[in-house]
Protein backbone atom coordinates (compact mmCIF):
# COMPACT_ATOMS: atom_id res chain seq x y z
CA UNK A 1 0.00 0.00 0.00
CA UNK A 2 1.29 3.52 -0.91
CA UNK A 3 0.15 5.19 2.61
CA UNK A 4 2.58 2.29 4.05
CA UNK A 5 5.47 4.02 2.44
CA UNK A 6 7.97 6.63 3.97
CA UNK A 7 7.20 9.98 2.18
CA UNK A 8 10.70 11.37 2.86
CA UNK A 9 9.63 15.45 2.40
CA UNK A 10 7.18 15.23 5.30
CA UNK A 11 9.89 13.43 7.20
CA UNK A 12 13.00 16.03 6.91
CA UNK A 13 10.54 18.68 7.14
CA UNK A 14 8.87 17.64 10.51
CA UNK A 15 12.63 16.39 11.96
CA UNK A 16 13.90 20.34 11.41
CA UNK A 17 11.08 21.42 12.60
CA UNK A 18 11.90 20.17 15.77
CA UNK A 19 14.74 21.20 15.30
CA UNK A 20 14.17 24.66 14.21
CA UNK A 21 17.38 26.97 14.93
CA UNK A 22 19.86 23.85 14.75
CA UNK A 23 21.79 23.12 11.64
CA UNK A 24 22.22 19.50 10.20
CA UNK A 25 24.21 18.46 7.01
CA UNK A 26 22.46 15.61 4.45
CA UNK A 27 24.20 12.87 5.67
CA UNK A 28 23.39 13.98 9.20
CA UNK A 29 19.58 14.14 8.41
CA UNK A 30 20.03 10.98 6.58
CA UNK A 31 21.70 8.79 8.91
CA UNK A 32 18.71 9.90 11.46
CA UNK A 33 16.33 8.68 8.80
CA UNK A 34 18.11 5.38 8.87
CA UNK A 35 18.07 4.86 12.19
CA UNK A 36 15.11 5.86 13.08
CA UNK A 37 12.58 4.43 10.09
CA UNK A 38 15.44 1.30 9.47
CA UNK A 39 12.28 -0.93 7.95
CA UNK A 40 11.63 1.61 5.34
CA UNK A 41 14.96 1.92 4.77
Amino acid sequence: MASDKLNLGKTVLAFLQAHSGEKFTARQIAEWVFETFPAEC
